[in-house]
């Protein structure tokens, strides 16, 4: 077959070359129009001839580009790339120019070819044996790693593939492990099939050195299509995925030879591969939860090998980036919200206390997907029970899904036995301690942790010591001096006193390695000081036992699913906690001063007559052409924000993004299509995506974008009316309650918010410097009204209010902002302080019986 799909491709070349421009001079001649009366045409109907002439001018430039692309590919392929004749406009044509080429090319060997010769025969490391049979559950990429002691998915994932965030790349080639597998020193994983782009690399390159056939580099391109948008131009340092298999089969049509006893064909159910020439990799099977016929098996970064099909939109598989199940292990709904509570929390303060013409650094990918997956885990959480003991934990669900709760300090001393990673045990309860709010009061010391836990969570309540020696010897200094401080008190006479309260909070010692013997006995020591409000959790020891068998635990008489914190996650939580307590900030987008800022990039004004979304308030879609949804109305809102902030995205891309069921998404995008309907000339505003592309009808616009018009040049050098334009777009806070229902949308909140006070700030500067305090209220009511208890808009209200001569509005703002720094528990910045000092001194000399 494979002489006649070269001689095939032959014959479209040819036909493209010469059939085409054959096919143009028998329709219309383009130079009839040379002898055409312009001026008789442009003032009389036109009899057909000019139109015709102009179309064919049209299909020639067409033609001349496409042949331009096609000889641009057969030198290439002649010189083996080492002449490459860029065509302007064309880098997505260039894929499938260069495979009809490819093919084409290969016509003379093919056809020579035809008779199969004899089959060699192969040595035992190439073909099993008839009497052993290959493995077709088993997947072989030709690199693997034998695990050691202490490894786990993330940290091979980062000595192997250069990253631990590619550690899903692993669960895609080892079926045998998900997401909460622990690997066990000797296991041997195979590693995903790659290769690191250095300086000069081709795709024909390449494919050449790692395929064995050059003409292959399309596959390459295929495979990496989300990245590597022209194929003539690669970035040193980008890792590209590699085939792991041939794209047509080469599975022997005859015996072998006599001398070599026959491989045994697969089963008529599986679609054999074979090793490509001169490759380390074999071939990947396909999942084997598929039942449908594949063209083509995929890998990406991140995602499981899938299947595409011609009947199928997107993969059918499960995904770890699409089922939280698989991003979150077993973390239960309770404490999945008071992560989100106490992130959410952390992130505010970064944003209430950002310069102007600063942005807020934007999560990671790995953490942004962990935490919309913790929201939406968070939204299955009960209503914690009330009151809750401060040192409560949940430590798992029993069947009919209650929560398993138990109280570290009435315990004293708890001990983990069997088979989790201590790590997994210890890490959840130390977010619980750190995050719920009955555990407010609560100090943690994490013992022997390898992970960064207090410095991601920059918590005064947080300690983290280096080993169990240290630690025990820390908790008995503790336990001993409580126990002299209290003399003939007990704990809780001394936690009711208000001035000692303080000094006998509870402190939970969260030993994350095992302690020996000898350390054993002094932590009985410090227990034996009596109820110090000290209490302890180890591996193994004497304390209260809570056995871990598999994917079950028991305390006392209760049989129970774990809650654990496995590695993956807690590297996601970790580095959750550390983008949201970190300071540091970058140069604004929207400012004219920063590196790469471009030009507007949307229009200024909403498109009459066809549907607009409201963003910068509670989320809406207005002037909708067809009929509005029964039900699903709220996420067809949410799906119609995504497709416009995420144009010409995927299907795969959308559910990844929103952590729906693929079900779900269609169902609810068919419902939008419906929603959003037609123009007056049946076009529809949300095409079906036959390219595999999801875009909306450029008519359909939205508040954000007309803002982001509005001060395209920049904040700081927009015009007074563009901001005022931009403000009074402004219907409360940025996507209203949809905020907390739409966790893939935090960065865009985050970005409307700044840039929302950003240009409320600069309208003001500008307003006061003119003397017109006035505007400058309503400015920075705008934004306070959207964005309430943010400090630059806050000292700029007791700058205006001074300005305008009203002590009591002085008072009260700058009592409103100081307040608000309390409560949060900052510091006024130096700048703030000068601005309250120079309010207060305008205010007095205004009015000296008034003092601020």
């Amino acid at each position: 077959m494979r002489w006649l799909r070269a001689l095939a491709s032959l014959a479209v070349l040819l036909g493209v070359l010469l059939g085409v421009p054959w096919l143009l001079l028998q329709l219309a001649d383009p130079l009839g129009l040379l002898a055409v009366d312009w001026a008789r045409a442009l003032t009389r109907p036109d009899d057909g001839h000019v139109l015709l002439g102009l179309l064919s001018v049209i299909a020639w430039l067409a033609w001349a580009a496409l042949s331009a692309t096609i000889l641009a590919e057969l030198v290439a392929v002649l010189t083996k790339q080492r002449i490459r004749i860029p065509v302007p406009g064309t880098g997505w044509l260039r894929p499938v120019i260069g495979s009809l080429v490819a093919a084409a090319t290969l016509a003379p060997a093919a056809m020579a070819a035809a008779e199969p010769p004899p089959v060699a025969a192969a040595t035992s490391s190439q073909s099993p044996s008839a009497e052993h049979p290959p493995n077709h559950d088993e997947i072989t990429t030709g690199r693997s790693y034998t695990v050691r002691a202490g490894d786990e998915l993330w940290s091979v994932a980062e000595a192997q593939l250069g990253t631990g965030e590619r550690w899903r790349d692993l669960l895609v080639v080892n079926s045998q492990l998900s997401a909460s597998s622990r690997l066990a020193p000797g296991d041997v994983l195979q590693l995903p099939p790659d290769v690191e782009v250095t300086a000069g690399d081709s795709l024909w390159a390449l494919a050449e050195r790692h395929l064995g056939d050059a003409r292959r580099w399309p596959e390459i391109h295929a495979l990496n299509a989300d990245l590597i948008s022209d194929p003539d131009h690669l970035r040193t340092g980008w890792r590209l995925l590699l085939p792991a298999w041939q794209p047509e089969s080469a599975a022997p049509s005859q015996p072998a030879a006599p001398a070599q006893p026959a491989t045994p064909a697969p089963d008529a159910s599986e679609s054999p591969t074979d090793v490509p020439l001169e490759s380390p990799a074999k071939a990947l099977p396909l999942p084997s939860n598929s039942s449908a016929p594949s063209s083509r098996a995929t890998v990406r970064p991140g995602l499981p090998i899938v299947e595409l099909t011609d009947a199928q939109e997107t993969p059918v598989v499960a995904d770890p980036e699409v089922d939280p199940e698989g991003v979150l292990g077993p973390i239960g709904g309770l404490l999945a919200s008071t992560i989100v509570v106490s992130v959410a929390a952390r992130r505010r303060l970064q944003m209430v206390g950002r310069a102007v013409g600063r942005r807020l650094i934007p999560m990671k990918p790995d953490a942004m997907r962990f935490w919309t997956a913790l929201a939406h885990r968070a939204e299955t959480a009960d209503t914690a029970p009330e009151p809750l003991a401060a040192t409560t934990v949940v430590l798992g669900w029993r069947d009919d899904g209650t929560d398993v709760l138990h109280d570290l300090e009435a315990a004293g001393w708890t001990s983990l036995v069997g088979g989790p990673d201590t790590a997994a045990a210890v890490g959840a309860m130390l977010t619980t301690l750190a995050c719920a709010p009955w555990s407010s009061d609560v100090e943690v010391v994490v013992v022997g942790a390898a992970d960064p836990w207090a410095a991601a969570l920059d918590d005064a309540r947080v300690t983290q010591v280096g080993d169990a020696a240290e630690g025990v010897t820390h908790c008995l200094k503790l336990s001993a001096r409580r126990r002299l401080e209290l003399g003939m008190a007990t704990l809780a006479e001394a936690r009711a006193d208000e001035d000692r309260a303080a000094a006998y909070r509870p402190v939970v010692y969260l030993f994350a390695e095992r302690t020996t013997t000898s350390q054993e006995a002094k932590l009985r020591e410090a227990l034996s000081f009596g109820a110090v409000g000290v209490s302890i959790v180890t591996p193994g020891g004497e304390g209260v036992p809570i056995h871990y068998d598999g994917q079950l635990a028991t305390l006392g008489d209760v049989s129970f699913t774990p809650q654990l914190l496995e590695a993956p996650a807690r590297r996601a939580l970790i580095d959750l906690f550390t983008d949201s307590g970190s300071l540091d900030t970058e140069a604004a987008p929207w400012w004219s001063t920063t590196p790469g800022h471009d030009a507007p990039r949307f229009a200024v004004e909403r498109v009459a007559g066809h549907p607009y979304v409201v963003l910068l308030g509670e989320p809406e879609i207005l002037d909708p052409a067809g009929e509005t949804p029964s039900r699903a109305r709220q996420q067809c809102v949410e799906y119609c924000a995504w497709l416009l902030l995420n144009p010409g995205s995927t299907s795969s891309k959308m559910q990844r993004s929103l952590l729906v069921a693929e079900s779900t998404r269609r169902s609810n995008l068919s419902r939008l299509r419906r929603w959003l309907g037609t123009d007056p000339h049946g076009v529809e505003y949300l095409p079906d995506a036959y390219s595999g592309r999801l875009q909306l009808d450029e008519r359909v616009t939205s508040d954000w974008q007309v803002l982001q018009g509005l001060v395209g040049v920049g904040v700081d050098l927009a015009p007074d009316r563009a901001l005022r334009q931009a403000l009074a777009l402004v219907d409360g806070s940025p996507l209203g309650s949809a905020a907390q229902r739409w966790p893939w949308a935090r960065t865009l909140v985050e970005d409307m918010t700044a840039l929302i006070v950003d240009v409320a700030c600069v309208l003001a500067d500008r307003c006061l410097a003119q003397g017109h305090v006035d505007e400058a209220l309503w400015a920075l009511g705008r934004a306070e009204a959207a964005v309430p208890g943010h400090d630059e808009i806050a000292i700029r209200l007791v700058e205006a209010h001074s300005r305008a001569g009203s002590p009591e509005d002085t008072d009260a703002a700058a009592s409103r902002f100081l307040r608000q720094v309390l409560e949060d528990n900052r510091e006024v910045a130096p700048e703030h302080a000068r601005g309250l000092a120079v309010a207060r001194q305008r205010v007095a000399k205004a009015a000296p019986q008034h003092a601020i």
